[in-house]
């Protein structure tokens, strides 16, 4: 038990570091993490490329929530974003573009900005997609 403790006083004062981080700095660390990397993989729009798993999305929140912790909280805290929502602003968070967005999803593009302008709208009042991530960015 003693070690689960050990483990997250941890991973919090990793956290708490990387908030510190420059932008630039927490950017390319991002992008050069395996899941990021798989997350661009399987949004290149090749044929046959698949689709995330449970797992993928469970390690690329992971990754948020490492890199951005009070953003992460925060986002989960308010518990008011459906599946698609939540994972849309993680991709967001991590600038992943809406035509890689969209091909991650296998969904039409009015599916993935419905989703943006609701997730804009439920966490900042703004009904609208395209100011998603510079909201974000004020968390």
């Amino acid at each position: 038990m003693q070690d689960i403790f050990v483990l997250k006083e941890k991973l919090l004062a990793i956290e708490k570091e990387n908030e510190k981080m420059k932008p630039l700095e927490k950017q390319t660390l991002i992008e050069s993490n395996e899941i990021y990397k798989k997350f661009l993989e399987m949004s290149s729009g090749k044929l046959g490329s698949p689709v995330p798993q449970e797992s993928d999305w469970k390690s690329l929140f992971a990754l948020v929530k490492l890199y951005y912790p009070v953003f992460y909280t925060e986002l989960q805290s308010r518990n008011i974003l459906s599946d698609l929502e939540w994972k849309v602003c993680m991709l967001v968070r991590l600038k992943f573009a809406s035509g890689k967005i969209l091909l991650l999803f296998g969904k039409s593009s009015s599916i993935v900005s419905n989703a943006k302008k609701s997730a804009n709208k439920k966490l900042f009042g703004i009904d609208n997609a395209a100011s998603l991530y510079k909201n974000m960015l004020k968390i």
